[in-house]
């Protein structure tokens, strides 16, 4: 999507944080923060929020018995990939 009003892209800046943009995205993200203050502070925002979820990850555990069926899981599809 092109942005030939030069129109403030808030509804992408969120998305460009977690870097889940498509490549034209992003260009026109990159684009417009250029020329756009406003947007570059809210981009500024969106990364740093985006940077606190990341350190926030880790401190989550999941249950033992979720972890262990996950990575069974994750264990068998990679013996079937190996397989193939």
């Amino acid at each position: 999507m092109v942005n030939p009003e030069n129109r403030h892209i808030d509804d992408l800046l969120d998305a460009y944080a977690l870097g889940a943009l498509e490549p034209y995205e992003v260009a026109e993200v990159e684009a417009h923060l250029e020329g756009c203050a406003s947007c570059r502070q809210s981009a500024a925002r969106a990364r740093a929020t985006a940077q606190h979820l990341l350190l926030a990850a880790p401190a989550v555990q999941p249950p033992a018995a979720l972890r262990a069926k996950v990575l069974a899981r994750v264990h068998a599809v990679a013996a079937q990939e190996q397989a193939r």
